[in-house]
């Protein structure tokens, strides 16, 4: 069965397995390369999360699959239709997409109501004339939002939450091909992104709608994901499912940026201290996660552990459930670790590394 049973000029949603493919994908501003010969391919159904920081290329990622922008070289294809190559371009109202900015572009004079409308009428203006048929599609994916009780309020009315769920709302409304959301938490305060984290999960799934996520936050990405995509300099660093890319990081960076691992060069004199018998081969750097930089106040410490080296706590940082302890070992060395146990600044301690992940420079998709 059809996603979509409204036929024309958009793009009919069709099934097939792959919602997006990205082949080679490049794009410069002039000398500037944005995207480096970028590989991708979204499955139906799947929650899809490119993470990285500021300035690495996600967002021109999205506003090429959007169509605002034209890529230098590569193809992109929605389902199976090539919309953006050498020989064509499609535009974005032609692209069967959602999007959610990440200013959330709410029209204020407009109601909630009248917001997510909007585009079944502009997009669909024969059937929008039958009556009820835009009414009908409106209210029901209010009801899957939470806000058909707010249908006749403006945007001015409702809090932060609700007028992210009106622009879900607005971008599922014509159900799209594949939904593609910019940062569209990242004005909303601490507690109210991960009670809409929750809720975005959510309304895509009962939307059954394939979703292309954009954030710098490596929570965000761990929460709302089935897979990841790092992404770092115009490149992707790696593909995989969020206990893959944290607990088994193929990259330096990787390492750093979404698992926040103490990374160490391979062939330094801290892992010869630490890993005497390290396999140096081919590996230039060692990744710890935090979590396995164990900390005791005695030799107490099983046969699992790797090393036993000892070293003294620089600073301490409460988490909640944990602490964050950064550790300074004989030959200037820092380790993070993260533990229950409460030592105090400058006390000594014994170090332990339950596991470690061999790691490269980048890999390239």
């Amino acid at each position: 069965m059809a996603k979509s049973d409204i036929a024309g000029e958009i793009i009919p949603h069709m099934e097939t397995q792959e919602a997006l493919r990205i082949e080679q994908l490049e794009m410069r501003y002039g000398s500037k390369q944005v995207l480096d010969n970028v590989n991708l391919t979204v499955f139906a159904g799947q929650f899809v999360v490119v993470v990285g920081p500021s300035g690495c290329g996600k967002s021109t990622l999205l506003n090429l699959t959007a169509g605002f922008a034209k890529p230098s070289k590569g193809n992109l294809y929605i389902g199976h239709h090539l919309v953006s190559g050498s020989s064509r371009a499609l535009p974005p109202h032609k692209r069967n997409i959602g999007m959610v900015f990440q200013d959330l572009a709410l029209w204020p004079h407009m109601t909630v109501y009248d917001n997510v409308e909007f585009p079944l009428r502009y997009r669909y203006p024969q059937e929008a004339k039958v009556k009820g048929w835009a009414r009908n599609r409106v209210l029901r994916i209010l009801t899957t939002v939470g806000l058909a009780d707010k249908a006749k309020q403006r945007p001015s009315q409702l809090s932060g939450g609700q007028q992210q769920r009106v622009a879900l709302a607005r971008a599922l409304v014509t159900n799209p091909e594949i939904l593609l959301m910019d940062e569209p938490l990242s004005s909303l305060d601490s507690v109210l992104q991960e009670r809409m984290t929750e809720d975005i999960r959510r309304i895509a799934q009962e939307a059954g709608s394939t979703v292309l996520y954009v954030t710098h936050n490596q929570r965000e990405a761990m929460t709302l994901a089935d897979v990841v995509v790092v992404m770092n300099d115009g490149k992707i660093e790696q593909i995989g499912s969020p206990e893959e890319v944290y607990y088994s990081p193929k990259t330096k960076f990787a390492a750093e940026f979404f698992s926040r691992s103490n990374v160490l060069e391979a062939d330094s004199a801290e892992i010869l201290q630490l890993f005497p018998k390290f396999p140096h081969g081919g590996v230039r750097y060692v990744g710890i996660l935090r979590e396995h930089v164990v900390l005791t106040s005695q030799v107490t410490l099983g046969a699992s552990e790797k090393a036993l080296v000892t070293g003294k706590v620089l600073s301490r940082q409460f988490l909640g459930s944990n602490f964050e302890y950064r550790v300074r070992l004989q030959d200037d060395t820092v380790l993070v670790s993260l533990s229950s146990e409460r030592f105090c600044e400058d006390e000594e301690v014994f170090v332990g590394i339950t596991a470690f992940q061999g790691l490269n420079d980048a890999t390239v998709h």
